[in-house]
């Protein structure tokens, strides 16, 4: 199963990660998002994460809306099945995970985010 995960406080920009639908669980997507975002989470254990369903009013988040508070209804429970835990039907072209970082880490990755652009602008 394909999963387009967002993490909130980094670049904003949705990635995908690959999970076993009916042996990984909430916890492993953790990991894996870690994994796979080792440059922006790399002072952070994947259990510090809270991860949320990217959904409301019946629909998932797409790339255009806006990861606020409205859209985290919806915690994931580490010990649940991904098979449990997106039982919807996954859509085209929508994020369906919601990354949220300890609020002291969300503060430093916006201050690197903010570093790495003006870096960008500089060069």
């Amino acid at each position: 199963m394909k999963l387009f995960c967002s993490i909130i406080g980094a670049d904003g920009a949705a990635f995908p990660v690959g999970m076993r639908e009916t042996d990984d669980t909430v916890g492993d997507l953790k990991d894996t998002i870690r994994a796979k975002k080792i440059n922006d989470l790399v002072n952070i254990d994947a259990d510090k994460m809270r991860l949320f369903l990217a959904r409301k009013d019946d629909e998932w988040m797409t790339t255009s809306d806006t990861p606020d508070d409205s859209w985290l209804q919806n915690e994931l429970d580490a010990t649940k099945l991904i098979e449990d835990a997106f039982k919807f039907d996954l859509g085209k072209r929508v994020v369906h995970v919601l990354a949220r970082l300890p609020a002291e880490v969300e503060a430093e990755a916006a201050l690197a985010q903010r570093k790495r652009d003006w870096d960008e602008l500089v060069v």
